[in-house]
């Protein structure tokens, strides 16, 4: 009941306002500090659909799938999934908006991925800010699951967040790096991140994905143990659920 209280007087942050935060410090060259980041968040229905999909295709195959999230000028979109390889998945995208003319009242956006339309809306006039540009947000990957001997059965379980992965994220103008394995989990980054990831820093990510390699069910202490002097905020959460941040 109390929770039940607690999220109506204090609802998670829909991720559609939060990227207008993230984009105008982008567009200022700011890394946000810490009490940037919101205790929960949710991301737009297209998005969560798409991540589903990957999930869903990497279960089939065995293959890393990515998406890209995109403010495209005020509008949240996800990329088209892209096919990696099994242990990799490296992609760019191709984004582009038009507006097309309906009447002397309103137009239709159109808004086009890697040549896919991912989205098609009328708007107002008034509606278009010429100021809002196109924005990569966040880059959400797939990890393929392992199988493991676990209390006489058989348990799929799921590496962490890689070295490639994390470095990745630091050397990107990117604030986000999502990874989907039987949950959702997004790193963020802080005006006090690291910059790079030392001999130490690849032990403690590998003792991470090492235990949640072995069946451990719940790593976000170990998350918080082995990261803390990272700079790093983590969220986590189901893929029918909010993210709710951990550290």
């Amino acid at each position: 009941m109390f929770a039940f209280l607690s999220r109506l007087l204090h609802p998670p942050t829909d991720f559609r306002h939060l990227a207008e935060s993230i984009v105008d410090n982008m567009q200022k060259g700011h890394t946000p500090s810490r009490s940037f980041w919101p205790k929960e968040f949710y991301l737009p229905t297209n998005v969560m659909d798409n991540v589903k999909k990957m999930r869903q295709w990497t279960k089939e195959d065995g293959f890393e799938y990515e998406i890209s999230v995109i403010d495209a000028a005020g509008d949240i979109v996800s990329s088209p999934l892209f096919r990696g390889e099994r242990t990799k998945v490296r992609a760019t995208h191709s984004t582009r908006v038009q507006y097309n003319k309906i009447d002397s009242a309103k137009f239709q956006k159109v808004v086009e991925v890697d040549g896919v339309t991912v989205l098609k809306r009328p708007m107002k006039y008034e509606e278009y800010d010429k100021t809002r540009k196109i924005q990569t947000i966040a880059s959400i990957h797939t990890h393929p699951s392992h199988e493991i001997e676990h209390e006489g059965g058989q348990k799929r379980t799921y590496g962490f967040f890689s070295v490639r992965d994390i470095l990745t994220l630091l050397q990107s103008p990117n604030f986000l790096l999502g990874l989907v394995t039987d949950r959702l989990w997004f790193a963020c980054k802080t005006s006090s991140t690291i910059r790079t990831i030392g001999q130490n820093g690849e032990q403690m990510l590998q003792r991470v994905s090492n235990a949640s390699y072995s069946g451990v069910d719940d790593i976000r202490h170990i998350v918080n143990e082995e990261m803390k002097n990272w700079g790093l905020v983590f969220y986590t959460g189901t893929l029918n659920d909010y993210l709710k941040r951990i550290n």
